[in-house]
C-alpha cells in the first residue's frame, strides 16, 4: 500500500503526462532523499519490467551494423565494434559532402565559433518523446556554438548530453583543473546511471563515440564523476538550490529548461540574477536548451538575457 502511495507519480505519468504528474514527483523526490536506501517495490519492478531492454539495445546495434557495413569504405570515423546508437556517426573530408546530405534530407550539425545571435531553432528533430500517447518530435538548434565570453569559453548546444565531450574538450585545453567541482543548474538532476563508464577521456576521438552512442540527455554526469573529471557536482534545481553559497573552482552547466513553465515557482528574476552571478565566476560554461522541456524561441531569448546580450 505503501509503495502505491509512493508511486502515485509514475501512474499519474502514464495516465495523464508528465506535466500533470511534476509537482508529486517533486514531493516523493524530497521524501526519498530522507528515507535512506531502499529495496525496488514491486510495483515500480513490474513497469521496469515492461521493457524489452536486450530488444531495444539489439535494435539500435542492428541499424548501426547494417549502415556501417556500406559506409565503412568511406567513414574515417572509429566506430566500436557491437555498438549501439542513436544515430550512425559519420566523418568524412569531402568537401561540400554536409551540404550535399542536407539537400537530402540528412541532419548533420555543425559546430561553429559565433555569437549569441547564431543561436538559431533549426529544423531538424533531435528529440523525440511520448507525452500522453502522442509523439511529440521537437526541433533543435540549428549550430552548436562556441561563443567566447570575456574570457571563457560558453559552450551551447541543444541534447544535453553533448556537455561531457566539452567538458573534456575544455580539460584538455587546460581551460579548468581536473578535480574541480561541477555547478549544474537544471530542471532535471541527470544524475542516472550510463550504459557503461567505458571511454578512454585522452582520446577526443572515443571521447565524441562515448558521448553520441552510450550517453543520453540524463546520464552525462556520474562518468564525469567517475572519471574524475570532477571531484563533486553542487545541483541548483529548486529554490534551496538557488541560495546556496558557491566557492572555489567550478565549471557552469546550465539547461535552459531551468526556466520551464514547470519552474515558475522559482521566481524568474532570482534564477537570473544567480546564474548571472555564476557565470561571473565560472571557468567554463556548457548550455543545453534543452528540445521538449522548453520553448526554444524563449530558450534562446532566456540565453541572451543571461548574458546581457541585446535582445531585438
Amino acid at each position: 500500500m505503501e509503495a502505491m502511495l509512493y508511486s502515485i507519480n509514475l501512474l499519474h505519468s502514464l495516465e495523464y503526462g508528465t506535466n500533470y504528474a511534476y509537482s508529486s514527483n517533486k514531493e516523493n523526490e524530497a521524501r526519498l532523499a530522507t528515507v535512506g536506501i531502499a529495496s525496488m517495490s514491486p510495483l515500480t519492478a513490474a513497469i521496469l519490467n515492461g521493457i524489452d531492454y536486450d530488444e531495444v539495445q539489439q535494435k539500435r546495434r542492428n541499424n548501426v551494423r547494417i549502415l556501417h557495413q556500406i559506409l565503412k569504405p568511406y567513414n574515417r570515423f572509429p566506430l566500436s565494434p557491437g555498438a549501439s546508437s542513436l544515430f550512425y556517426p559519420f566523418l568524412s573530408d569531402t568537401p561540400g559532402l554536409r551540404e550535399k546530405l542536407i539537400h537530402k534530407k540528412i541532419y548533420v550539425p555543425k559546430l561553429i565559433e559565433g555569437t549569441l545571435n547564431d543561436v538559431l531553432v533549426g529544423e531538424e528533430i533531435v528529440f523525440n518523446e511520448i507525452d500522453e500517447y502522442i509523439e511529440i518530435k521537437a526541433k533543435g538548434l540549428k549550430n552548436m556554438i562556441i561563443y567566447k565570453y570575456e574570457d571563457k569559453d560558453v559552450y551551447i548546444f541543444d541534447n544535453h548530453n553533448h556537455a561531457f565531450y566539452f567538458w573534456i574538450k575544455s580539460l584538455q585545453k587546460g581551460s579548468f583543473k581536473k578535480g574541480c567541482n561541477l555547478v549544474h543548474v537544471d530542471q532535471h538532476k541527470d544524475t542516472r546511471e550510463p550504459q557503461d563508464y567505458n571511454v578512454n577521456i585522452d582520446d577526443i576521438n572515443d571521447v565524441f563515440r562515448y558521448t553520441n552512442e552510450v550517453l543520453n540527455v540524463g546520464s552525462f554526469i556520474k562518468p564525469a564523476l567517475k572519471h574524475n573529471i570532477f571531484s563533486d557536482v553542487v545541483i541548483i534545481d529548486s529554490s534551496y538550490g538557488f541560495d546556496l553559497k558557491i566557492e572555489g573552482e567550478f565549471v557552469l552547466d546550465i539547461d535552459l529548461d531551468i526556466f520551464s513553465k514547470d519552474m515558475d515557482y522559482i521566481p524568474y528574476d532570482l534564477k537570473v540574477s544567480k546564474i548571472k552571478d555564476l557565470i561571473k565566476k565560472a571557468k567554463v560554461i556548457t548550455i543545453a536548451s534543452s528540445p521538449f522541456f522548453i520553448e526554444q524561441d524563449y530558450a534562446i531569448k532566456v540565453l541572451k538575457e543571461l548574458f546581457n546580450y541585446d535582445i531585438i
